[in-house]
């Protein structure tokens, strides 16, 4: 009579076992995150049950979360506080599978801007150029969408802020046309103009170059007549230098980079009253695939020389000084072969000469490695290898652009390259800090190196003007319509300066200038190079701004601006984190007895001074160059057996 009962008994605890094995089993575990101030942090667990209903319950520390009750964790607007460990508890009718603990680290470096519609605008995203369009003093972001009637230009606040502007006469292109422009003052009236290479041929349509002139009033006209848009071909990029230092901004625009065929550039030299003389020289001789132009001072001779990257052998010249170019060769930057994307200049070992960083790009979804080369001088240059510099030379990358910028001010200067192509890639950017010594470590906390997803364009830009590199991405995929990426640096005790240049007898924006400084920064006498390039540009322009990191110096004991028209202008003992407007000495040409000419820009006015012993200047007229050039005489000259005379300008 007990055997059925203790059978019974046992094949009830043979069930409580059995039950206890079913437990849910955890098939996904939450996995550690690390993002930024202000950013999402997401956690998930996957779970099985034979025995369900199933419930979650989370628990930050040893604290429970009362309204996490999902098998997914969000946590928006992620402050410190929110850092630490996170488990869920998993339970279904038979019991409960406890996960394993899961980190989120907070880094205070940046915070995420979620907020503005210069990240929640949501569009299939080309390219960025940063630059001060309305002249108030704070920069501004031009950008381009798939959409040819939604171009906008996101208007600086000056409150941390943006407002979306369309403009008219920037609505309306045709789609794929331009993916990388640039802000350039073509015409020296200090107003930034736009150019836009047109590229719409790899897609079967013939669309032109464009320029768009500024009106001064936040419009722009559609210049029609002159040469530089009267050509059109698969123009992926342009760069703007004044090659033969007269002023006024050259253009060069590279073709063919994602084109199975070969091509020759086009080199176009700026007159001085608008328009452009298309030219024939050893810039526009090379056929090959061509991708993204620089003009850089290479050699340090005070002449800008071109660099081009391409799909095959990267391209040198050497600028002459004579109007002519001479090609380099044999060195491992125009030997070595590859797929090379947009390349950034800096001098990130502080040896008074620029190197450079090019990314590998695998159009549409290819990777390759990365190289970084040495500048040692006299054209020649080293590639870096990971015994040098460390990992960053082994890196691969789908990489359209890349930039340098000093992002922690302790004055060597970082980089970060844009990764990928489409969202499904779910590449991240790479995102090295320069230890100070040559090499660097790659960062691997926070946002900008932990956001998946495909971004095709990065600048460093101070958008809210407290001396400290902010991070914009332009983020890409050709099927989903996607935000934007924003990153404020949140900073730190060292100090900084930032110096804008206006030239006066050189390029008004500065472009070109070389900006030095030297300060001693951890006991030790470090000198700083920066180049004024054509600004925004998607291969590291920094918006016509040359940002300096000082570390703990505690005085600039040197600021030298090289300007392209061969003056040199030196301050000592400057005061760091400040921005500085600095001027380009005028340039005086004497005509006769009290005669001169003051080589200067349209519109831009001057007090002219004088003096019989050059320590007491006084002033004699106020004078505007209204039509060019600007010329004064002094009446009292002949009167006088010496007499100095300086222009300030107002």
């Amino acid at each position: 009579m007990n055997t059925p009962l203790n059978l019974c008994r046992i094949g009830a605890v043979l069930v409580v076992a059995t039950s206890g094995w079913a437990q849910p089993t955890l098939t996904r575990q939450p996995t550690n995150v690390s993002v930024s101030l202000g950013a999402t942090a997401l956690f998930r667990v996957t779970a099985t049950s034979t025995n369900p209903p199933v419930t979650y319950r989370w628990r930050h520390e040893d604290d429970e979360i009362g309204w996490a009750t999902n098998a997914s964790l969000t946590l928006t607007n992620v402050q410190l506080a929110d850092a630490g460990s996170y488990t869920v508890a998993v339970t279904d009718a038979d019991g409960t599978t406890n996960s394993d603990a899961a980190v989120l680290d907070v880094d205070p470096t940046f915070t995420k801007i979620t907020t503005g519609e210069i990240v929640t605008d949501k569009r299939h995203w080309h390219g960025q150029a940063w630059g001060d369009y309305d002249n108030d003093g704070d920069p501004d972001l031009f950008i381009q969408t798939l959409e040819g009637s939604w171009n906008p230009i996101y208007r600086n606040n000056g409150d941390g802020t943006f407002t979306r502007v369309l403009v008219p006469s920037l609505q309306g292109q045709h789609n794929n046309d331009s993916w990388w422009f640039q802000w350039v003052d073509y015409d020296n009236d200090g107003h930034l103009d736009l150019s836009m290479p047109n590229w719409s041929a790899y897609y079967g349509s013939s669309g032109n170059s464009r320029l768009l002139r500024s009106n001064g009033d936040g419009t722009f006209t559609r210049i029609t007549t002159n040469a530089v848009v009267r050509d059109g071909t698969i123009s992926l990029a342009g760069a703007w230098g004044d090659y033969d230092r007269d002023g006024d901004l050259d253009l060069f625009v590279a073709n063919e980079y994602v084109s199975s065929q070969t091509q020759t550039n086009w080199f176009y030299q700026n007159q001085g009253d608008g328009s452009f003389l298309k030219l024939a020289c050893a810039l526009t001789g090379d056929l090959g695939k061509f991708g993204y132009p620089t003009w850089v001072d290479v050699d340090e001779d005070g002449w800008s020389d071109l660099f081009v990257t391409a799909a095959g052998t990267n391209a040198l010249y050497r600028n002459t000084g004579d109007g002519a170019f001479l090609k380099v060769t044999g060195e491992p930057l125009v030997s070595d072969r590859g797929n090379w994307g947009g390349a950034a200049w800096a001098d990130y070992d502080n040896d008074g000469d620029l190197d450079v960083f090019v990314p590998w790009l695998g159009f549409p979804s290819g990777t390759g490695l990365v190289a970084l080369y040495r500048n040692d001088g006299a054209f020649h240059f080293t590639k870096m290898t990971t015994n040098e510099v460390g990992s960053l030379a082994a890196e691969r990358v789908n990489s359209w652009a890349c930039a340098w910028g000093d992002y922690d001010n302790d004055g060597s200067i970082d980089l970060i390259a844009a990764n990928g192509w489409q969202q499904s890639d779910r590449s991240r950017c790479l995102f090295y800090r320069n230890n100070g010594d040559g090499t660097f470590n790659r960062v691997t906390a926070g946002s900008p190196a932990n956001d998946a997803g495909a971004v095709i364009a990065v600048n460093w830009v101070d958008y809210d003007q407290d001396g400290l590199l902010d991070l914009f991405c332009t983020v890409h995929d050709e099927s989903t319509l996607v935000p934007n990426l924003l990153y404020r640096n949140n900073g730190n005790s060292n100090a900084w300066l930032e110096v804008r240049c206006v030239g006066t007898s050189s390029p008004r924006w500065g472009t070109g200038a070389k900006v030095r400084v030297q300060a001693t920064i951890g006991g030790k006498p470090k000198w700083q190079t920066r180049l004024i390039d054509a600004g925004g540009s998607p291969w590291g322009g920094q918006s016509f701004v040359a940002h300096f990191g000082l570390g703990d110096a505690a005085v600039v004991d040197t600021l030298r601006i090289e300007w392209p028209s061969g003056i040199v202008q030196e301050l000592h003992q400057v005061a760091p984190r400040q921005i500085l407007t600095m001027t380009e000495p005028a340039k005086l040409e004497v005509r006769g007895i009290g005669q001169f000419r003051i080589c200067s820009w349209l519109r831009m006015a001057f007090e002219v001074q004088r003096s019989t012993d050059l320590l007491d200047w006084q002033p004699v007229a106020t004078v505007t160059n209204l039509v060019s050039p600007l010329e004064f005489t002094d009446p009292d000259a002949p009167q006088h057996t010496a007499r100095f005379y300086r222009a300030v300008m107002k």
